[in-house]
C-alpha cells in the first residue's frame, strides 16, 4: 500500500512556510502516465518493445519500431472512490466518490525509411499526454478529543505579537480566540472544558486538476537491432484544492457552538525535462532496453486564500453571535525539481501455433530524496531561504530510494489483442521502504487495415495518513486513515497510413 503522511502543520500556515512542503515535491514526483489504451492494458510497460505512442514515457527508443505514420487519440474516464476513518471516533469509514472525463493522449508519429545508408529508420512524434491525475474526493466525520481552537491558541501564543494572516489572525477577528490583556496571551471558549471532552469534527477535501505534457520525440534505428531515442517534454500543471473543515461545540458546557475553516489553493505552472534511451535486439525473440529520465524543473505559482467562521453563545444577550474573517489573497512563486529515474527492461516474443505475443517487464529506480524545492527562486527574502533549507532537509531525511516493477503481456489472435499488466510501486518514504502499492491492468484491442481500436482498464489503490491540523498533543491530534481506489478506462482509436 502506498502510505505517506501529509504534513498539514505547514500546509495550514501559508504565511510562515508559504504552504510549500515535502508534499509539493511528492505531488510532482509520483508519476502515473495514462498513455494509450494498449499501454494501459499491459501496465504501462514500454522499455524494451515499441510501436506504441506511450513508449516515449518509458523509453523513447521504442518509437523507432513504428513502420508507418500513425495518429492516435485516447479519451478516458476515471472513477475515484475513497474511504476515510477518523481514528478514535465511533463508526466505520465514510465513502466519497466522483467521476471525471479527460484526454489520455493525442499524438502523431511521422516515419522515414532509410534516411541514410546506416540509419534504417528515423521517426518523429509530437503529442499531448496526461502524466498525472489530481482529481480526488475525501470526506470524514466523527467525535474525538481536541479542537482546531486548541491549534489556534497554541500558535497565537507562540508569537502573540505576530499573528498569522491565514489562520490565527482570522481566529481573533472572528472571535474564535480572545486576547487577555492582563496576561498577554490568547485563550478560547474551550479553556474551562475538560480536554478529553469529544468534539464533533468533519472535513471535505475536493481536488481537481492534472499534469499534462507536450511531447516531442525523435527515435531512430541503426541496422536491424539497435534503437535510440530522445524525448523532450514540457509538463503543464493545473492543481486546485478546497478543504472545508467544520466543528461543533460540546454543548452547554461551553459558549462554543460551531466553527468552519476553509482553505482554497490553486497551483499552476510549467516544467521541462528530457528522456533518452536505447534498445537492442539480442535475438529476434529477445530485446533489452535502458533509459534515463532527467528531473523535471517546474516553475510554479500558488494562489491561496483562507476564511474562518465562528459562532458562540453570548450569555449577556442570550443569543448566538456570528463572526467571520477572510484572509488576503496570497500568491507565491517557487520552483520544484523532481528526481532522476532510470529504467532497465527486457522482453521476449513467443509463438504458440497461430498465437503470437510477447511478455515484457521494466524495473525503475527513483531516488525521491533527490527532489528539491526552492522557495527563494523568485524572491531572495531570507525567510524564503530558511524555509527552503528546512523543506530540503525534510526531503533528505524522510524520502528514500524506491524500486518500481512493471510486467505486461500481449497475445495476438488474428486481429484481436488480449492484454494483462501488473505494477508494483514502492513507497517514497524511507521509513516505509519495502511497502508496495499495486496496479492491475487488462485490455483488448482490434486491428484492421489502416485502423485500430483498443480498450484498457487500470485499477490503482493507495492509502495514507492525514492530519487536518496539529495542536501539539499526540493524544488529540486528529488522525485520519484514507484508502483510495482509482479505476481508469481508456479507449484509443488510431489510424496508420
Amino acid at each position: 500500500m502506498l502510505r505517506y503522511l501529509i504534513y498539514t502543520i505547514v500546509a495550514i500556515m501559508p504565511s510562515i512556510l508559504h504552504s510549500q512542503n515535502i508534499q509539493d515535491v511528492l505531488r510532482y514526483s509520483i508519476l502515473n502516465p495514462t498513455g494509450t489504451a494498449a499501454s494501459v492494458g499491459i501496465g504501462s510497460v514500454g522499455g524494451s518493445f515499441g510501436g506504441d505512442f506511450s513508449t516515449m514515457h518509458v523509453n523513447p527508443a521504442g518509437l523507432a519500431d513504428y513502420r508507418d505514420d500513425a495518429f492516435v487519440f485516447t479519451p478516458m474516464v476515471s472513477f475515484y472512490s475513497g474511504e476515510a476513518k477518523l481514528t478514535a471516533s465511533v463508526g466505520g469509514p465514510l465513502q466519497d466518490s466522483k467521476t471525471r472525463f479527460g484526454v489520455g493522449n493525442i499524438g502523431y508519429v511521422s516515419t522515414t525509411q532509410r534516411p541514410t545508408r546506416k540509419l534504417t529508420r528515423l521517426n518523429v512524434a509530437i503529442g499531448f499526454s496526461r502524466m498525472m491525475d489530481f482529481n480526488d474526493a475525501v470526506y470524514f466525520e466523527g467525535s474525538t478529543e481536541g479542537s482546531y481552537l486548541d491549534y489556534l491558541v497554541l500558535n497565537a501564543n507562540a508569537d502573540p505579537n505576530n499573528l498569522n494572516a491565514f489562520d490565527t489572525q482570522l481566529g481573533l477577528e472572528a472571535g474564535a480566540i480572545i486576547f487577555d490583556p492582563n496576561f498577554g496571551d490568547y485563550f478560547s471558549d474551550l479553556e474551562s472544558v475538560d480536554p478529553s471532552t469529544p468534539i464533533y469534527k468533519e472535513q471535505t477535501i475536493t481536488t481537481t486538476g492534472s499534469m499534462n505534457e507536450l511531447n516531442l520525440t525523435v527515435a531512430g534505428r541503426v541496422g536491424k537491432k539497435f534503437n535510440f531515442g530522445f524525448h523532450l517534454g514540457m509538463p503543464i500543471v493545473n492543481f486546485d484544492q478546497t478543504k472545508t473543515y467544520r466543528e461543533e461545540g460540546p454543548g452547554d458546557i461551553s459558549p462554543f457552538e460551531n466553527l468552519s475553516y476553509v482553505e482554497r489553493l490553486s497551483t499552476s505552472g510549467v516544467g521541462v525535462n528530457f528522456k533518452t534511451g536505447i534498445q537492442y535486439a539480442v535475438t529476434p525473440q529477445w530485446r533489452l532496453g535502458v533509459a534515463a529520465h532527467s528531473p523535471t524543473a517546474f516553475a510554479l505559482t500558488d494562489d491561496f486564500v483562507t476564511s474562518l467562521d465562528y459562532t458562540y453563545f453570548d450569555e449577556s444577550t442570550q443569543g448566538s453571535v456570528f463572526g467571520s474573517s477572510t484572509s488576503p489573497d496570497g500568491t507565491f512563486r517557487y520552483r520544484v525539481t523532481n528526481p532522476w529515474r532510470f529504467v532497465a527492461s527486457t522482453g521476449f516474443v513467443y509463438t504458440v501455433g497461430d498465437i503470437k505475443g510477447f511478455i515484457t517487464g521494466d524495473v525503475e529506480f527513483v531516488n525521491y530524496a533527490g527532489g528539491s524545492l526552492a522557495l527563494d527562486a523568485f524572491d531572495a527574502d531570507p525567510s524564503n531561504t530558511i524555509a527552503s533549507q528546512q523543506v530540503n532537509r525534510d526531503i533528505d531525511n524522510q524520502l528514500g530510494n524506491a524500486m518500481n516493477f512493471r510486467i505486461g503481456s500481449e497475445m495476438a489472435i488474428q486481429k484481436i489483442r488480449l492484454r494483462l499488466g501488473l505494477g508494483l510501486r514502492e513507497d517514497p518514504f524511507a521509513v516505509d521502504a519495502g511497502n508496495f502499492s499495486t496496479d492491475l491492468s487488462a485490455g483488448i484491442g482490434f486491428r484492421f487495415d489502416g485502423f485500430f481500436i483498443d480498450v484498457g482498464l487500470r485499477r490503482f489503490q493507495s492509502s495514507e495518513i492525514y492530519y487536518p491540523y496539529f495542536d501539539g498533543s499526540v493524544s488529540s491530534d486528529p488522525r485520519v486513515d484514507i484508502t483510495r481506489v482509482t479505476n481508469n478506462v481508456a479507449i484509443t482509436t488510431g489510424f496508420t497510413f
